[in-house]
């Protein structure tokens, strides 16, 4: 038996190919609601995304200022959904492992986790050590299964690469936020505002 690498702790991928013969036996009303919950639009998973503290609590600070200027709350899920559909889109744009794997390495190493004396540590590349946020980030089941068949794919050519789902939300959080805590990132706010606009 080959046992297949995981993605992320949901396993999604694991999840389909162990229903896939449930599925294939199974007739009328069973086989349409199997089929139903796994490809259901409104189907959503959660997972536990770890950042370091002060960046978690600068992203919050982010996410008042919208708030502020577009007139109604902006929360912190969406900025991450924002992020996410937007490494999405580059993946539509460019399906090529090493276009994906460079990104992924340049807008990594802002973060390091590592374990001292029993606990969770993220040393940053500016040596602050701060303790790690985790926060539940709720997300479309089939986004979260795009992004492992993403990873899956990106093994074949770099098999020993070591990114999950959780690491790939992370390295867009922490980038985003290091990016725009240096000023690096022009007029963020009305573009993002504009965004949600848009896409409401």
């Amino acid at each position: 038996m080959i046992l297949l690498r995981s993605y992320s702790n949901l396993n999604l991928i694991g999840e389909e190919l162990s229903l896939l013969k449930p599925m294939s036996e199974a007739k009328g009303f069973f086989n349409k609601m199997l089929d139903g919950w796994l490809y259901s639009p409104t189907s959503r998973v959660t997972l536990k995304i770890p950042v370091p503290g002060h960046m978690y609590i600068r992203a919050r600070c982010f996410c008042d200022d919208v708030s502020e200027v577009q007139g109604e709350r902006f929360r912190h899920v969406q900025l991450i959904d924002i992020l996410y559909h937007d490494f999405l889109y580059f993946i539509r744009k460019n399906n090529d492992p090493q276009s994906i794997y460079n990104m992924l390495r340049l807008k990594d190493g802002t973060i390091v986790i590592s374990e001292h004396e029993d606990e969770r540590i993220i040393d940053t590349l500016d040596d602050e050590s701060d303790y790690i946020a985790e926060f539940s980030y709720s997300m479309a089941r089939k986004d979260a299964l795009r992004g492992e068949y993403i990873l899956s794919d990106l093994s074949k050519v770099y098999p020993d690469h070591d990114y999950t789902l959780e690491r790939v939300i992370q390295i867009l959080y922490c980038d985003f936020i290091d990016e725009y805590s240096k000023g690096k990132m022009q007029n963020v706010v009305e573009r993002i505002i504009n965004y949600n606009q848009k896409n409401n």
